[in-house]
């Protein structure tokens, strides 16, 4: 079509007008993709950056055992759950009022597992997990396993045979703390909530569980 030519019909604006708005549709989406891309990358940083804040003081301190007598590597222990913990609220900062447990496995034997440390919302200590009982039974035996349980919604999505307490809290995640051949206990979070904990937590907790493992087993070295 010459310069300057009449169109003979709106064939040709639409025609034109066709073009110029997939250009405009691409241009979008090429925008939004780089966007995209960019929050990304800055939630990336950010959560390198928070994983370094939240994780580095733990890790120190697990570092530290090797240069320790038996009683200081126990009393490291100590700290190193309280850390463990507080690293947690640190991570999953966005889930209201989260709870963080670390439970030891006090008799072998027997499985029985106490808190020994605790971060997060008020209320009644957590409970042991006691042999005998079936949230006692569950809960060890999902430790033995070296298992992970993660609950988004504890009513509609109840684990099987489920007899937690539900004191307080509506979704949890639970790991056992193991080495892959010894448990030494277990690191659960919960909040009141449904669905603020979700499967992508998982690997966050897991992740401070094997670190926990590190620790009782140096401990016990």
């Amino acid at each position: 079509m010459a310069f300057g030519k009449e169109f003979a019909d709106w064939g040709d604006w639409a025609w034109i007008s066709g073009g110029v708005a997939q250009l405009l549709v691409v241009g979008a989406l090429e925008f939004v993709e780089k966007r995209r891309r960019d929050r990304e990358h800055h939630e990336a940083d950010r959560l390198r950056v928070a994983m370094k804040d939240a994780l580095q003081p733990l890790t120190q301190r697990i570092a530290s055992m090797p240069g320790m007598n038996k009683q200081q590597r126990g009393s490291q222990l100590t700290c190193v759950a309280e850390q463990a913990t507080a690293a947690i609220k640190q991570l999953l900062a966005n889930v209201d009022r989260l709870r963080v447990v670390v439970y030891e496995v006090v008799d072998d034997s027997s499985g029985l597992m106490k808190m020994m440390s605790y971060s997060g919302r008020g209320g009644p200590p957590p409970a042991p997990f006691v042999p005998g009982t079936l949230r006692g039974d569950l809960a060890i035996k999902m430790v033995r396993e070296h298992g992970t349980k993660v609950t988004p919604d504890v009513d509609r999505e109840p684990p099987q045979n489920y007899d937690g307490s539900k004191k307080g809290y509506e979704t949890f995640i639970s790991t056992s703390i193991s080495d892959g051949v010894d448990a030494y206990g277990m690191l659960t979070v919960d909040a009141p909530n449904a669905g603020d904990l979700v499967d992508t937590d998982k690997q966050i907790v897991m992740l401070v569980a094997d670190l926990l493992a590190i620790a009782f087993a140096e401990r016990q070295r």
